[in-house]
């Protein structure tokens, strides 16, 4: 009886919940992600709608191969770690801006996209933001998406001006 009771209530709790780490169904419902994890400053749901390693060698280190030579020398492995560490560079700058306030999306901008096969890499992923005042700024949210068929996952936070708000 206990556990009927138990995983009753287990899969009650369950239904209907979206691990962060499957991704979003657009650009506004990521962003939406990000923002009430800003709010409630939740760096564990932060750091789950960022794509994972297995993610990273299969769409990002093609591309990153490509564009910076010196890159060949250090393989996808050790790469990734770098690549984090700078996403979590990006994310502190996010939380100290945004973090503990409420913001409501007002439009999502997606910068230069760079298409691969079943999969686009969306740059410079900002969103137009309005505060409980009702003042408006634009923000940077993400260096890079990655949208894989329909599916938006934050690949890094960093972008080069990580802390410019206009």
């Amino acid at each position: 009886m206990r556990s009927a009771l138990y995983a009753l209530i287990v899969s009650a709790s369950l239904a209907g919940a979206v691990p962060a780490s499957d991704g979003a169904s657009s650009p506004e419902a990521l962003v939406k992600q990000v923002l009430a994890g800003l709010e409630v400053r939740d760096e564990k749901t932060l750091h789950e709608l960022v794509i994972t390693e297995a993610e990273f060698k299969k769409y990002i280190w093609p591309h990153l191969q490509g564009t910076l030579p010196s890159i060949g020398r250090v393989g996808a492995d050790q790469y990734f770690v770098t690549y984090m560490k700078a996403s979590d560079a990006g994310l502190a700058d996010r939380l100290k801006a945004l973090g503990g306030q409420k913001w409501e999306v007002v439009k999502v901008n997606l910068g230069p996209e760079r298409k691969g096969k079943g999969h686009r890499l969306l740059s410079h992923t900002e969103a137009v933001l309005r505060n409980s005042s009702g003042e408006q700024k634009t923000f940077p949210i993400a260096g890079t998406v990655l949208d894989e068929g329909g599916t938006y996952k934050i690949a890094t936070y960093w972008v080069r001006e990580t802390s410019a708000v206009k």
